[in-house]
């Protein structure tokens, strides 16, 4: 248990996540991982000897690795798997182009801005290496 509060951004967020990642090759003491839920990111703090948190160098920030045709939304969960990598799922939109596309898919949906054939989607994404990178997960 941590025994003092961790400051990851002097920004205010909601709808966060967070989870430890296990000491590895690629951490050698592990670190702690948000997924920040308003500002659809994922900051990271490593460990250091002793499991203290380094609050000295400045936040790891990560975007999501999304595709031009997808957009991450608030809702958010982070896990850790029994291999020790991290997996979040993510809420959010999509308007990727499908062959015989259905006839809604003309009409242009209000979302994430006004797109033709948007629609809801859960989107998920890996990291194996203590939360450094990040991979969407199929």
């Amino acid at each position: 248990m941590l025994n003092e509060n961790i400051s990851f951004s002097t920004q205010p967020s909601f709808e966060n996540s967070v989870r430890i990642a296990p000491p590895s090759d690629a951490v050698p003491h592990g670190s702690i991982v948000l997924s920040r839920g308003s500002a659809a990111d994922l900051l990271r703090r490593p460990f250091l000897e002793g499991q203290q948190v380094d609050t000295t160098s400045p936040t790891v920030q990560t975007a999501f690795p999304v595709s031009a045709t997808r957009s991450v939304g608030t809702d958010n969960q982070i896990v850790r798997l029994k291999d020790g990598s991290l997996l979040v799922l993510r809420a959010g939109a999509m308007w990727d182009t499908i062959p015989s596309p259905p006839s809604w898919m003309a009409e242009t949906i209000t979302g994430t801005g006004d797109r033709k054939g948007q629609r809801g989607c859960e989107m998920f994404f890996r990291s194996a290496d203590g939360g450094m990178t990040w991979q969407a997960h199929p």
